[in-house]
């Protein structure tokens, strides 16, 4: 258990760092500083499912037995499922962009895990639909108190 925890670890890095990098670049700066404009909802969503499709692709293999440390997870049989990092992308859109944004990066993202397989796809497809929505209403109480 220590193993699959220190090599989600080492993705959500890699993830993090990818994030960084696109950070860096000012005209992907202006989009995550998503003020509801209609224009730059498309980027802002295209930028967040990136990133949750990314943590999908970067995560573990499970199984009961254990898990499979590869490079990137592609397909997903019955018996497995996958340990990821997805929730990060869902989340920071709801966050930034409110409900409306939230629920559209999530349905991207879960409609994409669900199409992978496993024995819990429908529910990998449904909790980032949640995700989202939860995040972008908290996104206005989290504004209040700071």
């Amino acid at each position: 258990m220590l193993y699959l925890f220190l090599d989600q670890i080492e993705r959500m890095g890699f993830l993090i760092a990818t994030a960084f990098l696109v950070s860096r670049q000012q005209r992907l700066r202006h989009f995550m500083q998503f003020r509801e404009e209609r224009r730059n909802l498309g980027w802002f969503v295209i930028l967040f499912s990136f990133f949750a499709i990314l943590g999908t692709y970067s995560g573990v293999r499970v199984t009961g037995l254990g898990y499979m440390a590869e490079p990137w997870t592609q397909h997903v049989s019955r018996e497995e499922a996958i340990a990821n990092s997805r929730t990060i992308g869902v989340v920071i859109a709801g966050l930034l962009g409110g409900w409306k944004a939230g629920l559209v990066v999530g349905t991207i993202a879960g409609i994409h895990r669900y199409s992978m397989g496993g024995f819990v796809a429908l529910p990998c497809m449904i909790a980032p639909i949640l995700q989202g929505v939860i995040a972008g209403f908290l996104k206005n109480s989290v504004r209040k108190h700071y």
